[in-house]
């Protein structure tokens, strides 16, 4: 599918504040809000630039994405860093390291927003957009480097390969990626997150998932207090939803052996491979390290055992897939 940036959302608000919700049960939704209502006065998607925002920013849970610094698409962010205070705005403060980043910060989630629709309106029209160079600090360099490389507006978004993102070459795909699993809420049946209104009494912590792993005892994970009663789910029949099988055809899936599993966890050691199949001798297609949080979509306990197990957790689609073993989170 190959989706074009500017137009109207197919993809409705309340689908794309489940999807956040999902992952992230205390994201502030005013954020979604004011991508829906400045959709209009910039003509561009709406559910396109939130897809985007959660990409960039991992569901608003990143350190950039946090207040004070509020920045939604890695603008100005180049992962230069100092000792000492640069002392212009396009740096960030970070009192636990006690250590200066390069990137902008914004007053509110507002202007926030703001920002990063005109920072893609710099990508998507060839002539400045709603002042946008007042509202984008990058907004300049950004039209400077499609005239100097002679580029052509975007239009759709594997368009921002090799341009917003370098090297970038899947940047628009892992976007659209993130957009599929926000369509798939708007249609399909497991309305699995928590009701926006319980987003502001969420909290983090332990709780027990309902199958069993290896040992015959429930296995301890880090999911959402508000997820815990209806994103971890029970063996059924064994069948795991078709929207949630969107991954890589390369990845090995036995519908008999495999159990819905919808929740978060969080990575217990460095250096943990993610997989292509349930087993330590297939292809590794990336790895994480400790306090990465991983959404869920599948498990099985009958793949091969490396020392802890059989059981296997499947990684959702927008996030890459890929299988992760039991051991990375301390079961």
């Amino acid at each position: 599918m190959t989706l074009p940036i500017k137009g109207t959302s197919a993809v409705a608000r309340d689908a794309c504040k489940q999807l956040v919700l999902k992952r992230n049960p205390i994201a502030p939704l005013e954020v979604i809000d004011a991508y829906y209502d400045l959709e209009s006065t910039w003509g561009i998607r709406a559910d396109l630039l939130a897809s985007q925002m959660f990409l960039e920013t991992d569901y608003l849970r990143s350190w950039w994405s946090q207040p004070p610094r509020r920045n939604m698409a890695g603008i100005g962010v180049t992962g230069e860093k100092s000792g000492q205070d640069p002392h212009t705005d396009a740096w960030a403060f970070k009192p636990e390291e006690n250590t200066w980043y390069k990137g902008y910060s914004f007053p509110d989630w507002h202007s926030a927003v703001q920002a990063h629709f005109a920072h893609m309106s710099a990508y998507v029209y060839p002539d400045e957009h709603n002042n946008a160079s007042h509202l984008d600090p990058r907004y300049s360099a950004a039209r400077s480097q499609f005239a100097a490389k002679n580029w052509p507006p975007v239009e759709v978004l594997t368009d921002l390969n090799g341009k917003w993102a370098v090297p970038g070459t899947t940047y628009g795909q892992s976007i659209e990626n993130v957009y599929n699993a926000m369509a798939s809420l708007q249609t399909s049946p497991h309305q699995d997150t928590p009701p926006p209104d319980s987003h502001n009494e969420a909290s983090t912590s332990q709780v027990h998932s309902e199958f069993t792993p290896e040992g015959g005892s429930n296995a301890s994970l880090d999911l959402p207090q508000a997820a815990s009663s209806n994103n971890t789910s029970s063996e059924g029949n064994g069948q795991v939803p078709a929207d949630l099988l969107k991954i890589p055809a390369t990845l090995s899936i036995n519908a008999d052996n495999v159990k819905t599993f919808l929740g978060s966890a969080v990575v217990a050691t460095d250096g943990v491979v993610v997989r292509s199949h349930p087993d330590p001798t297939s292809e590794s297609l990336r790895s994480v390290d400790k306090g990465t949080v991983v959404n869920l979509v599948a498990y099985t306990d009958s793949g091969t055992d490396a020392g802890a197990g059989k059981v296997w957790y499947l990684i959702e689609a927008a996030e890459g897939g890929g299988w992760i073993y039991s051991a990375a989170f301390g079961s």
